[in-house]
């Protein structure tokens, strides 16, 4: 191999022979260059990235699709959240309807006449036997689930009015013979205010008296004129502890003043039959009970029905 070498000085250029022999050895000269060269591009790069082959580029891409991702998780647990939420609302409509329709079976199995023991609403009924070969875990989509709570709540808001239409019904007949208002309010004890204009014992001017008080020992029977349904039971301003009984036809009665209420809302009461105890709460000077008789929010002088029988 002729190698031919141009220089700058007078000799110009100059002829150079090689042998086999340096031919190989300048060959493994340059690959050796060559190797060197890449090695230190390496070593440079791996100083320069620490992630080797891993560019820039790709580790802002790789944190937008992170960031992408918790987004995207941050929002299915809001979903998640926000259907909770949905079925638990669900779930106590539900409730509150089962416990309406407790209440309207138990006070329409006690106008019926049957045993509480025999068929008592506040317990789930018996179910059983054996397992059927053909039965299968239930399988049902959240949507599908949702779907049929829905129709659950339909048909118990029916059933309650149809119960709450045979309770009515029932209320009608059984009352028939003690809805009429007859009797005191007491046991025991004397009528200290009567219906109509009075002095007032608070400010000593003329007022108008919208029941009869009637003086009673103080924790002494309060009793029910008639039998009805308690349609309020609870603190009313200038009444204090107030019970009010509806016998239908928008007839009332009225009982204040108690010192303990022994009676709640829907309860269904008999003639006679023991509602509250005599207090002295509310506008009050003593232990009495304010007894009002009332129709179609008029109020009645109650003294025509204390004579009734």
């Amino acid at each position: 191999m002729l190698l031919t070498l141009i220089t700058h000085t007078r000799s110009g250029a100059k002829s150079l022979r090689v042998g086999r022999a340096s031919q190989g050895l300048f060959v493994l000269l340059g690959l050796g260059l060559l190797t060197l060269s890449g090695f230190t591009g390496y070593t440079l790069a791996l100083k320069w990235h620490p992630n080797g082959a891993i560019s820039e580029s790709t580790v802002v891409n790789w944190q937008n699709e992170l960031s992408a991702q918790r987004e995207a998780l941050e929002h299915a647990r809001e979903a998640s959240k926000n259907q909770i939420t949905s079925l638990a609302t669900r779930v106590a409509r539900l409730q509150a309807q089962l416990t309406r329709l407790e209440a309207m079976g138990e006070r329409v199995t006690e106008l019926i006449g049957l045993d509480g023991k025999e068929f008592d609403f506040g317990v789930a009924p018996a179910l059983g036997g054996p397992e059927s070969s053909y039965s299968q875990a239930p399988n049902t989509s959240p949507l599908e689930f949702i779907s049929q709570m829905d129709a659950m709540s339909a048909q118990l808001e029916t059933r309650g009015r149809q119960l709450a239409v045979l309770e009515s019904l029932l209320l009608d007949k059984h009352m028939g013979t003690e809805k009429l208002i007859s009797g005191r309010p007491v046991e025991t004890g004397y009528i200290s205010s009567y219906f109509g204009y009075r002095t007032d014992p608070f400010h000593g001017g003329a007022a108008w008296h919208n029941g009869v008080d009637f003086s009673a020992p103080a924790g002494s029977d309060v009793i029910a004129t008639a039998a009805g349904v308690v349609t309020f039971a609870g603190n009313m301003a200038g009444y204090g502890n107030l019970v009010v009984v509806s016998h239908g036809d928008g007839l009332q009665t009225r009982y204040g003043h108690n010192s303990k209420m022994v009676v709640k809302v829907g309860d269904l009461v008999r003639k006679g039959q023991v509602i509250a105890k005599v207090g002295s709460t509310g506008r009050s000077t003593s232990p009495h009970v304010h007894y009002e008789v009332v129709r179609d929010g008029l109020f009645l002088n109650p003294a025509k029905f204390l004579a009734n029988k």
